[in-house]
């Protein structure tokens, strides 16, 4: 396993201000304001080992809308709509103190999914490791020749020792895929992605 994303930990433990917390289903913690009159935040204080770029996941299974600020400076909300995601923070010089703060948003609660999870919040790309081995993928990229919102067509050169066909497609079983003309069946990946099982040598991808 390549690890590409490390964990960057937390320095002191999250502060929070104006909050107070409950226990939910699915091992959830709930954060809301102790006085709703006033603004409710979780504060995170981490320090930066590399230059590499910081990423943050907050995960919860119930998004609701937060303000995002990062040393100060905000950076939109997170948990909202299509926000609830990998957020990259930004470039940070090795070694310096980042200061990452969450508000709650007008629904007045928030939900992250901590209890019996690890609290692995922050990440940095690993950018050395991450050109060392892309090449190596570059090697039996498929080169697209068609395509439209429902189709795709290219061929791949697929290496000795390869065995699978992986894309960034989400997987759902209305995709069908054929290989040199013939149904091919389809697997999921990493929870979400479409792939397929594939011999090595020259392929016509359909």
């Amino acid at each position: 396993t390549i690890e590409l994303f490390k964990e960057i930990e937390l320095d002191q433990p999250m502060h929070k201000r104006n909050i107070v917390t409950s226990f939910v289903e699915g091992g959830h913690t709930k954060y809301a304001p102790l006085d709703e009159s006033k603004s409710a935040s979780l504060e995170f204080h981490i320090e930066t080992v590399t230059d590499d770029p910081v990423y943050m996941y907050i995960p919860s299974d119930f998004p609701r809308e937060m303000k995002l600020t990062v040393k100060g400076a905000a950076m939109g909300t997170y948990m909202a709509n299509e926000t609830h995601r990998i957020k990259k923070l930004g470039d940070f010089e090795e070694g310096m103190g980042i200061t990452v703060n969450l508000t709650i948003g007008d629904e007045l609660k928030v939900y992250i999914k901590d209890r019996d999870l690890p609290k692995q919040y922050f990440y940095y790309l690993d950018k050395e490791l991450f050109e060392e081995v892309m090449p190596r993928l570059q090697d039996s990229v498929c080169k697209i020749t068609e395509h439209s919102a429902t189709e795709l067509k290219g061929s791949v050169n697929i290496k000795d020792g390869d065995t699978t066909l992986f894309t960034t497609i989400p997987y759902d079983e209305g995709w069908h895929v054929k290989i040199d003309g013939k149904d091919a069946e389809t697997e999921k990946t990493v929870d979400s992605l479409l792939c397929v099982k594939i011999a090595p040598g020259e392929h016509d991808i359909e």
